[in-house]
């Protein structure tokens, strides 16, 4: 079910045994449905899985410095 599959991803982040997940369905399209509708929910109130992003690309999300030809850029525009 959905909430003991959330029970077992929980006690993983919480003990540090994953920092993320990578969730794919058995079956497509039906599967998906079930994971964003039924686990995904039960996982973000637990805390354990995102409801937003910090910043708007891949790159801020992960928390990485911006690629060096743009830090230049705004290093000259200073």
């Amino acid at each position: 079910t959905p909430t003991s599959l959330a029970d077992k991803f929980t006690r993983f982040a919480r003990h540090g045994a994953v920092h993320g997940f990578n969730i794919t369905p058995y079956l497509i399209p039906d599967g998906l449905d079930d994971i964003v509708d039924l686990l995904v929910p039960e996982l973000q109130e637990r805390g354990v899985y995102r409801s937003s992003y910090a910043g708007t690309t891949l790159r801020e999300h992960l928390g990485l410095r911006p690629p060096l030809t743009h830090r230049d850029e705004a290093a000259r525009a200073s």
